[in-house]
């Protein structure tokens, strides 16, 4: 009680010294501090000793990567397009996805907007892929380091608190406009969700049946490969797909810096001069511009699910229970040798301390699915 009392002294004592003091009421604009001049002159001193290099790295990822890939998605035909999405779709979710796919495929054909849609699909992709590639590894890694995982989280928590545009600016000050520029603040933007749900599916694994695994022998490699990344698959596809929509967000705000994606066609520019022309077909096509952003999404969102056919519904729990039928299920600490209990029949393991011989490869054959 003491405490507060002082407390609230120091706070009434400051309040009266501010009504006297003028630093005290309002700070001097003279005090202030600015990390400014220092950005400046770090993109500055950037640009005069690196320009080759940047250059190079952007004209090899443009021509050896990025353009092969754009060029590759232009030449495809859209009946080939529609064919593929409406049989992934089918694939995926039925018949009734497949048929909704495809309208949405055919009304982006029929609108004239398909180069565009077909730019933003390359765009999202190769992004995507390289922010994968990047976060997932991480997320790995640091689910099982608390140590790395500290220093990780306060550096996708910074990025995920920028604004969008934040992202845009150091880049164009190194790399200027175009696609790399566009490719390089969404790889930024949509990292953290990669790192973040593949790190949190490798933390929330049992570690009963990690400990289980290590006592029949199995190494780290095997447990990440066999047990740690199973289980941790659907949580790693939710961050693909989080990752995915992130970066169509993106998208459009990387109009901005000279992409020819459809986040160019919902944008104001222009609009003034045809506002009063109700039969100009082309201001009808920038209204559909948004709406063909979000059909894209829709369907591309849903591509990660292709990658894990083998792993539907309850996948955590069988694993589990395959596992511990696979088990010994009572181990003497004075024998070498345990009585497993599994389906009724036992089965008889031997087992050291040291090296722990029972066959992995068997086990995780009996572990796994189909």
């Amino acid at each position: 009680l003491r405490y507060r009392w002082v407390l609230l002294g120091i706070v009434v004592a400051l309040w009266l010294a501010a009504l006297k003091i003028e630093p005290l009421r309002h700070y001097p604009e003279s005090w202030t501090l600015s990390t400014g001049v220092f950005w400046d002159d770090l993109v500055e001193w950037l640009n005069v000793n690196y320009f080759d290099s940047f250059e190079a790295v952007k004209t090899a990822i443009l021509l050896k990567f990025m353009i092969p890939v754009k060029r590759f998605l232009l030449a495809q035909p859209w009946p080939f397009v529609l064919f593929c999405v409406m049989a992934a779709a089918l694939s995926i979710a039925g018949l009734r996805r497949a048929v909704i796919a495809g309208v949405f495929v055919l009304t982006i054909v029929f609108t004239g907007l398909w180069q565009p849609a077909i730019v933003s699909v390359y765009l999202t992709g190769v992004s995507v892929l390289l922010a994968v590639a990047m976060g997932v590894p991480i997320g790995i890694a640091s689910g099982t380091r608390p140590r790395l995982w500290k220093f990780v989280e306060v550096m996708i928590d910074t990025l995920q608190t920028l604004p969008s545009f934040v992202y845009l600016i150091p880049v164009v000050m190194l790399f200027r406009v175009g696609d790399f520029t566009a490719m390089f603040a969404i790889i930024l933007y949509a990292l953290a969700p990669a790192i973040r749900y593949t790190a949190l599916g490798i933390r929330e694994v049992d570690p009963g049946v990690i400990e289980a695994a290590t006592a029949m022998g199995a190494t780290r490699m095997q447990i990440m490969l066999r047990i740690r990344l199973p289980l941790a698959l659907p949580s790693i596809l939710l961050g693909i797909n989080q990752t995915i929509m992130l970066a169509l967000s993106m998208l459009v705000i990387t109009a901005l810096v000279g992409t020819r994606d459809l986040g160019r066609r919902p944008r104001p520019d222009g609009w003034h001069r045809r506002r009063h022309d109700r039969h100009d077909r082309r201001s009808i096509d920038d209204g559909f511009g948004g709406s063909h952003e979000e059909e894209v999404g829709s369907w591309v969102s849903r591509a990660p699910q292709l990658l894990s056919p083998g792993f539907p519904a309850g996948t955590d729990r069988l694993i589990r229970s395959r596992l511990r039928a696979a088990l010994p299920t009572r181990i003497s600490a004075s024998s070498t040798r345990a009585t497993a209990i599994s389906s009724g029949s036992a089965m008889t393991f031997r087992c050291t301390a040291s090296c722990g011989q029972m066959n992995w490869r068997q086990i995780s054959r009996r572990m796994r699915l189909g």
